[in-house]
């Protein structure tokens, strides 16, 4: 997953993104949580496990570089597929076709 959204630009290794791609990363990741907390069986730890990472970036997201943002959403998605695909689907394949649709819109560059 690292790879298909590796960030190339220069400074990624020590800045974040904009204010806008923040805000737009932070209502993903609460999508993300709250698809999670529909496939919560009892007491599953690995999606659990996703949800912590999920919470943990959300809460530190203004502070992480764009690389270490990247490899975090790469590690949620890495652990959806292994639990399954009806996760892998909800927080991933939205994410995508999100991704597209604002890039042909224009409104992530920088």
């Amino acid at each position: 997953f690292y790879s298909e959204f590796e960030i190339l630009d220069e400074d990624a290794g020590y800045v974040s993104f904009n204010l806008d791609q923040q805000i737009w990363i932070d209502e993903y990741l609460d999508r993300i949580i709250l698809a999670l907390d529909k496939h919560m069986a009892q007491e599953d730890k690995d999606v659990e496990e996703i949800k912590i990472v999920a919470i943990q970036l959300k809460s530190d997201l203004t502070s992480l570089t764009k690389k270490v943002i990247i490899q975090k959403l790469s590690l949620i998605w890495s652990k959806a597929r292994k639990h399954g695909l009806a996760i892998l689907k909800e927080v991933y394949i939205e994410f995508r076709k999100e991704l597209i649709k604002q890039l042909i819109q224009g409104q992530l560059q920088q």
